[in-house]
């Protein structure tokens, strides 16, 4: 079967890769959130913390550290040892700066 061999070949249980298949809406929601607040343009002079970050889009930065968690559990953001985030090279594509971005806003 198909998914057989895709378990197979990533190497994941297949309980890893029904989760993954399943928290894929909050991914996908939490990227627009970042894009929408240009999470990618705020870091790119370096990381910042939750709180920074959210004073400069104007949001609940509780909230903002739970999106940037879920973000960096799948290697969007990085979140360091002192609580700052930074971007990864896949967050780096969010950039609006950077050519062949993918931020719908670049």
């Amino acid at each position: 079967m198909v998914t057989e061999e895709r378990a197979s070949h990533s190497g994941l249980p297949p309980q890893l890769l029904l989760y993954q298949m399943a928290i894929g809406h909050y991914v996908s929601h939490a990227l627009h959130v970042a894009v929408k607040l240009g999470i990618a343009d705020q870091l790119k002079n370096g990381p910042r913390d939750a709180g920074e970050l959210a004073r400069a889009t104007a949001t609940h930065a509780p909230s903002l550290a739970r999106v940037l968690r879920l973000l960096a559990s799948v290697g969007v953001f990085e979140e360091q040892e002192d609580g700052r985030f930074a971007l990864t090279p896949i967050g780096e594509c969010l950039r609006t700066d950077v050519p062949g971005s993918a931020s719908p806003r670049g």
